[in-house]
């Protein structure tokens, strides 16, 4: 069987021209099947997809902007234009991959994402239970939707690793892209049937508090009330009094909940209950409601989860440290690696990023690896079962390890 190859590439480069030669140089000799592009809000990513569309004809490309900028191992530039790519070559393999575009109506989500998902496995020539991997991005808003119409065409067995795109102020300037162009309303999946070992891991790093109540009145990403009680009223009890301002005029409090989201179980690990966590972004004065970048459903509990910074650092190597068992990979047998990690977690340990890309090598060696910071984060908390969750963390890891072994 004809070998796989990851290589991966990085640019900050001041022009177009030069990010490109400089991502297309990552390649080599190698015959490319397809790639992974992340950029920073400031790239010109038309350009930078034209002009890899010249010097590698019409390769798969899949992507999302990153919050401050994407990295590669410990390369990485704060809010500055750089772009980083992980390019899949060799053979053995085959990867497809589609996009949808515009405004989606609520109803119609779900068929959409179906069409998605049956539009990748057509440019890929592969048949749904042929896929072992998928990459999701997605602009921030119809996710779950997404996701779930797409799930109901893959095969449960599949890994999918996925992150919103994201900015760096929530201005709105995220986009998602493929080959075929970008956009900054839609969504874009990648299919691959990689026939060799893969590990993932999928997960919050955050603690469960003591604080837990029902949710007894939500809609979506709306929460509007816990235990009977206006949600925003039992958050900032729970956050002893942090929220009084915004509860009196309402506001957006992601600085103020990035430590303490609220979790909601979803399984049992050693007897310990694993959170997808939900990230409460504003506050309604008017009925004490949270906005939430994540769904919870009435009937739920949902708990008070804290973490420290120190914590965020060190989540990169537990992630990675966790696909490597659950797969049974050493780091030598691990070809590349792409890490999401929430930007929303990015944001307060900014000036320590290069420290927490430091954690993920810590585990991984010089494995190739590229990280890019997302707005929402998808993957699975529970074996087979994908969802979005917010300041999550999540791993993949490509192997050529005969599944076999």
């Amino acid at each position: 069987m004809p070998s796989p190859i990851v290589l991966t590439g990085y640019s900050a480069a001041e022009t177009v021209e030069t990010m490109v030669a400089e991502l297309a140089q990552a390649t080599g000799e190698h015959r490319v099947v397809g790639g992974v592009l992340h950029a920073a809000v400031d790239v010109d990513v038309e350009g930078v997809l034209a002009g890899l569309r010249r010097q590698l004809g019409d390769v798969p490309v899949i992507g999302c902007t990153s919050c401050l900028g994407p990295a590669m191992q410990r390369q990485f530039v704060a809010r500055q234009p750089a772009a980083t790519v992980l390019w899949l070559a060799g053979g053995g393999f085959r990867l497809g991959t589609a996009q949808c575009t515009g405004p989606t109506p609520p109803d119609e989500a779900q068929s959409v994402g179906e069409r998605l998902a049956r539009r990748a496995l057509q440019a890929a020539e592969l048949s749904a239970e042929q896929v072992r991997f998928a990459v999701f991005h997605a602009t921030p808003g119809d996710e779950e939707s997404l996701l779930a119409g797409a799930l109901r065409v893959l095969p449960k067995h599949v890994v999918l690793i996925g992150g919103s795109a994201a900015d760096n102020d929530l201005s709105g300037r995220w986009r998602t892209w493929t080959e075929g162009g970008v956009t900054g309303r839609g969504a874009a999946l990648a299919v691959c049937d990689w026939p060799w070992k893969l590990g993932a891991a999928f997960r919050s790093g955050y603690l469960p508090s003591s604080k837990t109540a029902l949710v007894t009145r939500a809609q979506g990403r709306a929460l509007f009330e816990l235990d009977g009680r206006p949600a925003a009223d039992v958050y900032n009890e729970w956050m002893g009094g942090a929220l009084d301002q915004e509860r009196r005029e309402g506001g957006q409090i992601l600085g103020k909940s990035t430590l303490a989201p609220l979790g909601v179980p979803r399984s049992q690990v050693v007897g310990t209950p694993s959170f997808l966590l939900a990230h409460p972004e504003r506050v309604s004065a008017a009925d004490g409601s949270l906005t939430l970048f994540a769904s919870v459903v009435e009937g739920e509990r949902v708990t008070l989860m804290h973490c420290t910074e120190r914590g965020l650092v060190r989540r990169s190597g537990q992630v990675a440290r966790e696909a490597l068992t659950e797969a049974g990979l050493t780091p030598p047998e691990v070809l590349g690696a792409l890490m999401i990690f929430c930007g929303g977690c990015v944001l307060p340990i900014e000036g320590q990023v290069t420290s927490m890309l430091g954690e993920l090598e810590g585990v991984l060696g010089e494995t190739p690896v590229v990280s890019a910071f997302t707005f929402g984060e998808q993957g699975a908390v529970t074996p087979r079962q994908v969802e979005h969750g917010n300041l999550m963390a999540s791993v993949l890891l490509l192997s050529n390890v005969d599944m076999a072994a």
